[in-house]
């Protein structure tokens, strides 16, 4: 009843001649008495997710109007697949422009991401620069909304309200406004908004300016991916990418899930686009107002420790997965009894530039050339060490040489000096 669609949902069809009937839950719909009477469903896409799926959807629904949360092309698919279904619809607008501002029919055979559309009746919308001057076609910048849906301002806030509500161009009313949106957006050619996210979603990591809207973006297009959220948190002092996303079948092997799914992310973004962990979630924690709630995501580590990630498991790990355990220790700046022998670099807070810190380090201890690129495809304790077991076994003696075994001791028992000493390499 807080949401600022309620208006709409409430009063538009009394005002019809309508009949508005109140439920506890979206989920509960298809059991209720009068299911059957149900024609439109207008929700957020991350409820009608669930509600698609439900079994016993309403037979007589013919259109469902999404908005509120970016939508994508899976969701549309899944919900056309429901019989009877002939519109789907991507609404686009925010509070201050009374809710809606833009609508997009979307298309079952439209292989492409859904648009937000084009402008409803009586709505102007602007993609402006930082000068408040239109960008071309296809380049992105700020969207503006102007027109008759154009609130007045916010409630005793003047200077929100001189920073958010500003004179409108390119018309001839002095008294004309327009509202800065903070969302990211662009024209195509043939006249539909594509909205890329909020501008406050930009995040820096490692130097590198990131939109976490357009990871998301790339991580639902995979197979393996339904619904996909991505935040920046802080993992030993670093700041680093984390995606959780809800799989579209449950797996056996979830850490083979995730390794396929990083390996065909970097196919799709540059390497510092890529989260350095994921974590995979049944569901994502919902808002009152059925958004996702970022603020109650799990912890990544806490959420992928294993139970063979407990003091004293490093006599079950085979001689290669310790040694390795000790490099990774070195790296991380962890204890090795915290590395367990399913955990992934990534997860326990490695990214790429860790790696070609992690490379030397190998190559000292198993006195051989290692490339950046196979720690990259080898991202777990366990993957790693098989790889480097069975890369020794193809080697012409089969064994290292008493030199590397020199060193990989050397390594250790540094390792172990600065632990006494509480001591920390420094992390480039």
């Amino acid at each position: 009843m807080c949401f600022d669609i309620s208006v709409f949902e409430l009063f538009y069809p009394l005002t019809m001649g309508g009949t508005v009937l109140l439920a506890d839950n979206a989920l509960v719909i298809g059991e209720l008495p009068w299911a059957d009477d149900i024609t439109l469903i207008n929700t957020v896409p991350s409820v009608m997710s669930s509600v698609i799926d439900l079994p016993r959807f309403p037979p007589s629904v013919r259109t469902v109007t999404l908005v509120g949360e970016p939508l994508r092309r899976d969701l549309v698919q899944r919900i056309y697949a429901r019989p009877g279904i002939s519109r789907v619809v991507n609404l686009y607008g925010p509070t201050e422009d009374t809710v809606f501002s833009t609508q997009g029919e979307t298309c079952r055979e439209d292989p492409n991401e859904p648009t937000i559309g084009r402008p409803i009746a009586n709505t102007r919308c602007h993609v402006l620069d930082a000068a408040l001057q239109p960008v071309p076609v296809l380049h992105v910048g700020e969207l503006y909304l102007a027109g008759q849906g154009v609130a007045r301002g916010y409630h005793a806030r003047p200077e929100l309200t001189a920073e958010r509500f500003l004179a409108a161009p390119f018309v001839d009313d002095p008294g004309a406004r327009m509202y800065k949106t903070g969302d990211l957006a662009r024209y195509l050619p043939d006249g539909r908004l594509e909205c890329l996210g909020r501008m406050d979603t930009q995040v820096k990591v490692s130097g590198y300016r990131i939109e976490l809207g357009e990871i998301e973006a790339a991580l639902t297009q995979l197979d393996e991916v339904r619904q996909a959220v991505v935040i920046v948190r802080e993992i030993h002092g670093d700041r680093r990418l984390i995606g959780y996303y809800v799989p579209q079948a449950p797996s056996d092997d979830p850490a083979t899930t995730q390794e396929r799914i990083r390996t065909r992310l970097a196919q799709i973004l540059p390497g510092y686009m890529v989260p350095a962990v994921f974590v995979a979630v049944g569901s994502f924690p919902m808002t009152p107002n059925g958004k996702i709630d970022r603020n109650e995501l799990p912890a990544p580590i806490e959420h992928g420790r294993r139970p063979d990630s407990l003091p004293g498991h490093l006599e079950a790990l085979s001689p290669t997965e310790r040694k390795v355990a000790f490099a990774w220790a070195e790296v991380l700046a962890l204890d090795p009894v915290a590395i367990g022998k399913h955990d992934g670099f990534y997860e326990l807070g490695g990214h790429s530039l860790l790696l070609t810190a992690l490379a030397p380090r190998l190559e000292a201890l198993f006195a051989r050339k290692i490339a950046v690129a196979d720690l990259f495809r080898f991202s777990t304790l366990e993957s790693l060490a098989g790889w480097l077991d069975a890369d020794e076994a193809a080697g012409p003696d089969g064994s290292v040489t008493s030199a590397a075994k020199h060193r990989g001791e050397r390594s250790r028992q540094a390792f172990l000096a600065r632990r006494r000493t509480h001591r920390r390499e420094p992390v480039t």
